[in-house]
């Protein structure tokens, strides 16, 4: 039972996956998961005196030892899942970008108002490009207006490149919630109070 705690931690506070944290309104999937680890790691972790005092297998070892296996195969290929899904911190922009694309239902919209702010526009020229920070902890949580999103993101345009942090609810044509975000280049920041409500396209 020790295992399967500090596979957790490791998971979300040391491991790649710790870079964006999904909350979803009903997260029935995520419980079931947590549930059916627990479960295995339970199962199999009671193992572990045994094999430790090299003692002779039991009946039922004897009779489940395939059981076993694969339930022990089960769990290490739900934790290994969790890397291979995780945002890609040490990959290029372009990487990062369509990442976020793929499994953030509203980062494009996103992307749209932030390309749209008229201090972005007027500090970097036409954008290039836009990503989720490498450095930084990203997360979004669905709601029922839309979701919830707190970002930063790497901007870059013709004339230069900052970083753009936002908190905001918003689905692919509104802006429901706003609070104010920060736009930060070449050391100086800028507040942005507002947004207009519709979402660029």
């Amino acid at each position: 039972m020790v295992a399967l705690p500090a596979i957790c931690l490791t998971l979300q506070n040391i491991g790649p996956a710790a870079r964006v944290v999904f909350y979803d309104y009903l997260p029935l999937e995520e419980g079931i998961i947590v549930i059916t680890a627990a479960v295995l790691g339970a199962s199999l972790g009671g193992q572990v005196p045994r094999w430790l005092r090299r003692a002779q297998p039991t009946a039922a070892a004897r009779r489940w030892p395939i059981a076993r296996l694969v339930a022990l195969g089960l769990l290490m290929s739900w934790i290994a899942s969790e890397h291979v899904r995780a945002f890609p911190a040490s990959a290029s922009v372009a990487e990062r970008d369509a990442w976020a694309s793929a499994r953030v239902s509203k980062y494009v919209a996103l992307k749209h108002v932030v390309a749209a702010v008229p201090e972005v526009q007027r500090d970097v020229g036409r954008i290039v490009a836009i990503a989720p920070t490498a450095r930084d902890k990203h997360r979004f949580a669905r709601e029922m207006n839309g979701d919830d999103m707190f970002f930063a993101l790497d901007v870059i345009g013709e004339r230069g490149s900052g970083v753009f942090y936002v908190q905001c609810t918003l689905d692919e044509f509104r802006v429901y919630d706003w609070r104010p975000g920060r736009w930060v280049i070449h050391g100086r920041e800028s507040r942005i109070e507002h947004v207009p409500e519709l979402v660029p396209h």
